[in-house]
């Protein structure tokens, strides 16, 4: 199902200028001073203390809001003449009913990313990565599945996009499981999703200012991508995903090929910088040994970031390192999550 309407997204500040200059393998390789690519003992010391918007905790009943942005504190109503009917079910002598119209909708988190990658390309001009035995290699046959950080970058000087020196982060989610107020909220109810994704400075002391990033749905499949088991960055085993391939392939004989390529025109690559993306969010500098978060509300049509997933592109990104939060990340609350909103349920004897 392709993505239907989209709310309007949190917007907080301005986008960075353009550049091309030669960041070398520190782009990708550099540690993260605020927790570091394959150290999967980051620091848990930095929970979420951004100011703009706080994600609730996996362990509470959700958050009021009055729309799909869990950003809103205004308690104005989003009811639509579609909107009156309700979801209901049943237990013991009580009758709950999951209003579908409301004057404060609530988000609850349900569930963390099932599947995350960064998807490399190239982190110099000469197109070439370090693999396992520091001997040279594409970047594009590279993977990153199991890493809790990795920096994301993005540079388009007008070369073909395959030329591009590119970073990106890809996240897939499994079908939302939610609780409210000791409710599982039915699919029926859900009026909208909301996806967060949290990160912070590469360096701590050096200021970012404020990133934006274009959101592309990935690459319709019949087989789902997959995020491998690399460890850091590597070549990309059989099944793993990589900027080249959907599913990576790995045969002496034939360097480069994949079993399954991406199903975008040519060059098959994740995705297609002249398109349109579906949204773009933005990211304010989170401060020193802080993180903060780009949200992305899909108000309809949500069931694509199961199947396909969501892929965030920096859309200038290159003097400034910004180091995302990987489904791996020690500290739960600063993964990657969905959320679902809905109406407060109404019991009824």
């Amino acid at each position: 199902m392709r993505a239907g309407a989209l709310l309007p997204v949190l917007v907080l500040g301005a986008g960075v200028g353009c550049s091309r200059p030669n960041p070398g393998f520190e782009v990708a390789l550099k540690p993260d001073t605020t927790g570091s690519v394959g150290d999967s003992s980051s620091s848990s010391s930095e929970a979420p203390t951004t100011t703009e918007v706080t994600a609730a905790p996996m362990t509470t009943t959700g958050e009021t809001t009055s729309a799909v942005d869990p950003s809103t504190t205004t308690e104005t109503s989003s009811t639509s003449a579609s909107e009156t009917s309700s979801e209901s079910s049943s237990t013991g002598d009580v009758e709950v009913v999951w209003p579908m119209d409301c004057e404060e909708r609530v988000t609850t988190p349900a569930g963390t990313a099932i599947a995350d990658t960064f998807l490399v390309n190239s982190v110099d001009l000469d197109m070439k990565c370090l693999d396992d035995d520091n001997a040279p290699g594409e970047c594009m046959d590279q993977a990153l599945g199991k890493v809790p950080t990795f920096q994301v970058f993005y540079t388009d000087d007008g070369s073909p996009q395959q030329e591009h020196l590119a970073g990106l982060f890809a996240a897939r989610f499994g079908p939302p499981e939610a609780v409210y107020m000791g409710e599982e909220v039915p699919p029926g109810a859900i009026l909208g999703v909301v996806v967060t994704v949290w990160m912070a400075r590469a360096e701590a002391n050096k200021p970012i200012g404020t990133t934006q990033f274009r959101v592309y749905r990935m690459p319709e499949a019949e087989v789902r991508w997959e995020e491998g088991s690399n460890t850091k960055l590597s070549p990309c085993k059989t099944g793993a995903a990589s900027f080249r391939c959907q599913s990576c392939l790995v045969d002496p004989e034939m360097p480069g090929s994949c079993d399954v390529y991406w199903s975008t025109p040519e060059p098959k690559l994740p995705f297609v910088r002249a398109d349109e993306p579906l949204m773009k969010v933005d990211l304010k500098d989170p401060g020193m040994g802080m993180n903060g978060d780009v949200v992305i509300p899909v108000e309809q049509d949500w069931e694509w970031l199961f199947a396909d997933g969501v892929l965030l592109v920096p859309e200038v990104l290159t003097n400034q390192r910004v180091v995302v939060r990987a489904r791996e990340y020690e500290d739960e609350m600063a993964r990657p999550t969905i959320s679902v909103v809905h109406c407060p349920y109404e019991a009824k004897n």
